[in-house]
């Protein structure tokens, strides 16, 4: 053991560096991408490199991750910016907003490489979240009879061990309206220094028309949070004999996009702190009788406050708008349709429709353990025309190990209790 104090002595002699001692781990060294060879350091708060005005020079990668090490490398690239533990730290938050899957355990540890360089070891915990969920809503329409609505959602994370995200969703509403949505992203496709994104989406309405959706776009990290994806969308509308008999037109239009998503959360589930947005724009040409341009603007805005240990107050933000150059109208298949789980709670779904609207949802969390949240309620909602929506009601989400359960009634305040909805989503998790 004295054998073994001396050399660590040595050693710290040896480098000179303004530290207070060396400690060796477990992992005595670790081989770097370029067969760099890394020492670790004591991890002590105290130790600031800003002194010896340096960054981190090479990444390395624990063993045993379940995702690619080429894949790791260019996620934490921006470490090599970091001249201080605290920076780094701070860009190791940053990068979780890009990839939520890096759950808050990952750790950083340091150490110096020959030529007194700096290397820094990610020790990745990963928290993917495959699952498959379903929901199912029930409520009362307008001929008194009951309606039901269903939703269908296969999500499946890292199924390559690149950090890929795979979604297909199938959505039924009360009518004989259908919601067909493919999409796939990957970070870092073929070790590529950016990441690609493809969707494709097909809407029938109601036996009117058939709206499709195909959408392809890349992404980068442009600032220290979030990522941001630059592509471009084409859409092609095509009425039914019903639609074309109601004097429905068909409708195309080919438009760039560019999107900006961050999650800041604590919980990929049942988060009670951070912040989450979702800012989307495009601009195009629409074709409907003649050609013009258009315009659409999306922003999600999520924020929690954090009250104490048993309450968070959770507000969200969802706006959105289309339109065309001049006087020109939106088209049928442009206007945004709102209503039920995911906006307007205790309404049919998409029941509603309009060119602009803004939806305000607050959440008042009730938390008596970590995997059980309860909740009261309020949504609001205007359109253009100030025509003012509002909801209310109650709900539960608990969490168990393989399964999350979230139960909620919510009914329209301007109506009789009775017009309130049910809704029920299991989520069966597969990781």
């Amino acid at each position: 053991m004295r054998i073994f104090k001396i050399i660590c002595a040595m050693t710290g002699l040896i480098y000179g560096q303004n530290m207070e001692t060396f400690r060796l781990d477990s992992i005595l060294q670790q081989y770097g991408e370029f067969g760099g060879r890394l020492v670790f350091i004591n991890e002590s708060k105290d130790f600031v490199l800003e002194n010896d005005k340096k960054t981190v020079d090479e990444i390395f990668i624990k063993d045993g991750t379940i995702i690619r090490k080429q894949v790791i490398q260019k996620m934490f690239t921006p470490l090599k910016g970091a001249h201080s533990i605290p920076t780094a730290e701070n860009i190791l938050a940053a990068v979780r907003t890009s990839y939520p899957f890096i759950a808050n355990r990952t750790q950083l540890h340091y150490g110096r490489l020959e030529d007194k360089k700096l290397g820094v070891l990610v020790d990745l915990e990963s928290n993917f979240n495959s699952h498959f969920s379903g929901i199912a809503g029930v409520g009362k329409q307008d001929n008194e009879s009951w309606g039901v609505a269903g939703e269908l959602n296969i999500h499946l994370e890292n199924a390559w061990q690149t950090a890929t995200t795979t979604d297909l969703i199938w959505k039924k509403n009360e009518g004989a309206s259908q919601y067909i949505l493919f999409s796939h992203k990957d970070p870092y496709p073929f070790s590529l220094p950016f990441g690609t994104k493809v969707e494709f989406v097909q809407d029938l309405r109601e036996d009117e028309y058939v709206h499709t959706i195909t959408k392809g776009a890349f992404s980068v990290r442009l600032n220290n949070q979030g990522l941001w994806y630059f592509g471009g969308n084409r859409e092609e509308l095509s009425p039914t004999v019903v639609g074309d008999s109601m004097g429905i037109s068909s409708f195309s239009s080919e438009s760039i996009s560019m999107e900006y998503i961050g999650d800041a959360r604590n919980d990929r589930w049942l988060p009670t702190k951070g912040l989450f947005w979702h800012l989307q724009g495009e601009a195009g040409i629409a074709t409907i009788i003649q050609k013009s341009l258009s315009y659409r603007f999306d922003l999600i805005f999520d924020k929690l406050f954090y009250l104490n240990e048993k309450f968070s107050l959770q507000t969200q933000f969802w706006n959105r708008a289309v339109w065309n150059e001049g006087n020109a109208s939106v088209h049928e298949g442009q206007f945004i349709r709102y209503g039920g789980h995911n906006s307007l709670r205790g309404f049919q779904e998409d029941i509603f429709k309009s060119d602009f609207v803004s939806i305000s949802n607050f959440n008042l969390l009730f938390v008596p353990s970590r995997m059980l949240h309860l909740y009261a309620f309020t949504d609001i909602a205007f359109d253009k025309k100030f025509d003012f929506k509002f909801s209310s009601g109650l709900g539960m989400r608990q969490k168990t190990k393989y399964s999350v359960m979230e139960i909620s009634f919510g009914w329209p305040m301007e109506e009789a209790f009775s017009r309130g909805k049910v809704h029920v989503k299991f989520t069966s998790l597969l990781d």
